[in-house]
C-alpha cells in the first residue's frame, strides 16, 4: 500500500524485501533490495540485506561485495563483519572469515555469535582448543543458547573429551529438549565410552522427534551390533536405507550385520554396493575382504586387503587380515 501511494519510497521496497526474506522468497527479496539501493544508493543496511539475500542465493562473491559496500559506508556496524565473515567461512577463507569476526568483537565485546562463529571457524581448521575458548567466551556471554553448549560439545568430543562432551549435549538439550540432533550427538558419544544402552535411548528419542532421521537409525543399528543384537541392528539399518539410499555407510553397516548372522551372499551385495558408491574407503574393503576370507575365497580377499592397505596404509586391520590369507596360501601351497 505504500508503494501504491509512494512508488519511490526505498524504506518500503527494504521493508518489503525483508518480508520476503522471511518468507524465504530470496529472487522476490532480492527485486525489492535492487529497487531500494537504486532509489537509496547511501543506505549501508540496504546493501547488508541484499548480501544477505545472495548469500541464501549462493552468490558467495556478489554476497561479499555488497557487504564491502555496506562497511564503506558504515563500518561501526558490526553486524556488518559478521555477515561478511559468515561467507567467507563458507567458502573456506577461514583468515578472513577470523578477522571480520574479531572486527566485530572489537566493536562489540559482548557479542556471543561472533565467538561462537570464530569457534566454529577454528574446529573446522581443526583448532579444538581455541574452538572451545571462544565457544566458552560465548557462553559467559550468552548462557542461553543450546547451539553454543551443542558446538563446544563436538569441539570436546573431536578431543576425546568424552565426559566434557557429555556434559555439554546435555546442557544444550536442557535448554532445547526438541532438537534431535542434540540426541544423536549424545549418543554418539555415548557409544565412545561403550554406554550402548544410554546411547540407544538417545537415539529412540532422536527418532522420536524426528521420525525420518535416517543417521538416527544407523547409529542405533550400530550400538545394537555392539552388545549382539544383530537382528534390530539390521532392522535398523534398513530403515536408514528407506530413507536415505545413497549413503554408502550405511550399506556397509548391513553389510557387516548381514556378516554376522552368516548371511554371506547379502553381506557381499552390500559391500560392493557400499564400494560402488565411494570405492576410496579402506574399510569397505577389509570387510567385504573377511567374506571371502571366511569362506576360504583367498585370491578375492587378497585383493581386497591389497586394495585396503593402497587407499589407507596405516590400517592395522589390513594388514593382519592379509598377513593371515598369506600364511593360509603359504600353508595350501606347501601342503600341495
Amino acid at each position: 500500500k505504500a508503494l501504491n501511494l509512494k512508488p519511490d519510497y526505498a524504506l518500503a521496497y527494504f521493508n518489503r524485501g525483508v518480508a520476503y526474506k522471511k518468507l524465504e522468497k530470496y529472487r522476490k527479496a532480492l527485486a525489492d533490495y535492487n529497487r531500494a539501493i537504486d532509489l537509496n544508493p547511501g543506505n549501508s543496511w540496504f546493501y547488508n540485506n541484499r548480501g544477505v539475500t545472495l548469500k541464501n542465493l549462493k552468490q558467495s562473491r556478489a554476497a561479499i561485495e555488497d557487504f564491502d559496500r555496506a562497511i564503506q559506508i558504515d563500518s561501526k556496524i558490526d553486524a556488518f563483519f559478521i555477515n561478511r565473515g559468515n561467507v567467507y567461512a563458507k567458502l573456506g577463507n577461514y583468515d578472513r572469515a577470523i578477522q571480520d569476526y574479531d572486527n566485530a568483537i572489537a566493536l562489540n565485546p559482548n557479542h556471543a555469535q561472533a565467538y561462537n562463529n570464530k569457534g566454529v571457524v577454528y574446529k573446522r581448521l581443526g583448532e579444538y582448543e581455541m574452538a572451545i575458548k571462544n565457544y566458552g567466551q560465548a557462553i559467559r556471554i550468552d548462557p542461553s543458547d543450546a547451539e553454543i553448549f551443542f558446538n563446544r560439545g563436538l569441539a570436546y568430543k573431536n578431543l576425546g573429551k568424552y565426559q566434557s562432551a557429555i556434559a555439554d549435549f546435555t546442557h544444550a538439550i536442557q535448554i532445547n529438549p526438541s532438537n534431535a540432533v542434540f540426541f544423536r550427538n549424545r549418543g554418539v558419544t555415548y557409544k565412545k565410552i561403550e554406554q550402548y544402552s544410554k546411547a540407544i535411548e538417545d537415539y529412540n528419542e532422536a527418532i522420536r522427534l524426528k521420525p525420518d532421521y535416517a543417521l538416527a537409525y544407523n547409529n542405533r543399528g550400530v550400538a545394537h551390533k555392539k552388545i549382539g543384537h544383530y537382528e534390530v541392528a539390521l532392522e535398523n539399518y534398513n530403515h536408514a536405507i528407506s530413507l536415505e539410499s545413497d549413503n554408502a555407510w550405511f550399506y556397509n553397516n548391513r553389510g557387516v550385520a548381514y556378516k554376522n548372522l552368516n548371511r554371506a551372499q547379502k553381506a557381499v551385495e552390500d559391500f560392493n554396493h557400499a564400494i560402488q558408491m565411494n570405492p576410496k574407503i579402506d574399510e569397505f574393503y577389509i570387510n567385504r575382504g573377511n567374506v571371502y576370507k571366511n569362506f576360504g575365497q583367498y585370491q578375492l580377499a587378497l585383493q581386497d586387503f591389497d586394495q585396503a592397505i593402497r587407499l589407507n596404509s596405516k590400517n592395522p586391520r589390513s594388514y593382519n587380515s592379509r598377513g593371515i590369507i598369506l600364511k593360509n596360501l603359504w600353508q595350501i601351497s606347501k601342503a600341495m
